[in-house]
């Protein structure tokens, strides 16, 4: 699931976006190359440019860390845990109380979310984070979404039980898909998270330019190489919507910004209609990464999940 924009988590940025923001952000050679490519060339030689775009989907890139993770990183305990696909790096900040677990996003790593870690630990819990498979200081160039739960399910198993999750972005599909099939807890908050799988592979065309009919032969190739073994449709199984509707007795606060340029707000609003028993925070000008720092944010989450 790469995706062309700067910036750790970001799927595809629309023009009008860059115009919100004042003007078109800088374009790579290696983007340029990519999208003459993939229009130009992919209509002649479809099941190429699928191949190629399904590779690039699939893999993830990592971005430095700013003085603020790293400052939370040098605070933490450092460990590791062993899953099927590799060793997964793990932080962990405080040593008593219920365990909350902090979900990154796609190229994002568990550092991100590490400005909650502080209020939690006042609050009498213990945070945990870890950087995905293919993210952070896990090996690895590419990953999916059950890798992603795999590690997760790793992580609960050798740290304990956990309290909590908040997930950001595409963390909250992982938890959506992991609550459904081996994670319990007592609280969730998902925060600029995609209601639809589906719709960040559109992002993902329109920001490479693939053409429709390669994006079809895409979709395909993605649902005969990801099939559950039991039938079911590629796009239900992941989908964090579905997912959300089949949760039951999990209360859960769903956050989003209505200046989210990569998730949009309808997102929040879908998952809080799908996901029985959840709350729905709007917030306005924090857009897709600044929510995770607003101190507002951070006590309506931190009061949320401390809720008895």
């Amino acid at each position: 699931m790469a995706t062309p924009a700067s910036g750790s988590d970001r799927p595809a940025i629309k023009e009008d976006y860059l115009k919100k923001r004042g003007g078109r952000r800088k374009i790579s050679i290696n983007l340029r190359i990519l999208r003459w490519c993939f229009r130009y060339l992919s209509p002649l030689l479809p099941g190429l440019g699928a191949w190629y775009a399904y590779r690039l989907w699939f893999s993830t890139r990592r971005h430095p860390a700013p003085g603020r993770e790293q400052r939370w990183e040098a605070e933490s305990v450092r460990s590791s845990v062993t899953t099927e696909y590799g060793e997964v790096a793990v932080y962990q900040w405080g040593n008593e109380g219920p365990g909350v677990l902090l979900i990154h996003g796609w190229n994002g790593r568990g550092t991100q979310l590490a400005g909650f870690a502080q209020p939690l630990i006042d609050a009498g819990y213990r945070v945990l984070a870890f950087d995905g498979p293919g993210h952070g200081d896990s090996p690895g160039r590419w990953t999916t979404i059950f890798r992603l739960c795999e590690a997760t399910r790793a992580v609960v198993e050798k740290f304990g039980p956990m309290e909590a999750v908040i997930a950001h972005s595409f963390g909250g599909a992982v938890t959506a898909y992991a609550l459904n099939h081996h994670l319990a807890v007592s609280r969730v908050v998902s925060i600029s998270s995609p209601a639809s799988i589906r719709y960040l592979v559109e992002r993902f065309c329109e920001a490479m330019r693939i053409p429709g009919s390669v994006q079809q032969r895409l979709e395909r190739r993605i649902e005969q190489r990801m099939t559950t073994g039991m039938g079911e449709d590629i796009w239900e199984c992941i989908s964090p919507e579905s997912n959300a509707r089949r949760i039951k007795g999990v209360p859960a606060l769903i956050v989003h910004d209505h200046d989210d340029h990569d998730v949009d707000v309808s997102h929040g609003q879908r998952l809080h209609q799908a996901w029985q028993g959840s709350e729905l925070l709007e917030t306005r000008g924090l857009g897709h990464r600044r929510i995770l720092r607003n101190r507002k944010t951070i006590k309506h989450v931190v009061d949320f999940i401390s809720r008895s």
